[in-house]
């Protein structure tokens, strides 16, 4: 049995065989909506911190959120932040707190950055700290922490009543080349 060459033209065409029949799909990988937005120096952001109040010393509180869609001077950006609670004076009741983090660089020039960290509730700063100059190098990743005290009974009241605080970190970048 002959099979017209037509037919088997048409099994061919329709075959998955085709390289040329193939689709192909691009995709980003994550969700298209989340862009990524600019600001200039200073870079302030607001961090809703409820479970610091039921947080146990000693323990951390990792933040969720894609923290690299927020970039300050077009290529500084946090990744990985977390708030670690202690006790600083067992004797005066006074906490500890480290926020600690990466600042990453992209391809550009090399940064030196503040990080400042203030716990605010109805725009009172309550407590507070900074890490200057931080050394940000140029396509790297740096590791930062910021270290405050605050007493405990402070710390108790901030989160009792009214609006909880905010954890509002300040990211400062200049020109290290």
């Amino acid at each position: 049995m002959k099979i017209p060459m037509a037919v088997l033209l048409l099994i061919i065409a329709t075959s998955g065989s085709n390289p040329s029949r193939a689709q192909i799909v691009a995709r980003q990988g994550n969700d298209p909506t989340a862009q990524v937005v600019h600001f200039q120096t200073p870079m302030v952001l607001d961090l809703v911190v409820s479970a610091l109040a039921d947080l146990r010393p000693g323990k951390k509180l990792q933040f969720a959120g894609n923290f690299r869609r927020y970039v300050c001077d077009d290529d500084v950006f946090f990744s990985t932040l977390e708030l670690t609670k202690r006790v600083h004076d067992r004797r005066t009741r006074a906490l500890e707190l480290e926020l600690s983090g990466y600042l990453t660089v992209l391809e550009s020039y090399d940064r030196l950055a503040d990080v400042t960290v203030r716990l605010v509730k109805n725009g009172v700063n309550v407590a507070s700290g900074t890490t200057p100059r931080i050394s940000a190098e140029e396509g790297k990743t740096s590791f930062f922490r910021v270290k405050f005290t605050i007493p405990e009974n402070e710390l108790a009241n901030a989160f009792s009543s009214g609006p909880e605080p905010v954890l509002q970190i300040t990211l400062s970048v200049r020109d290290n080349s």
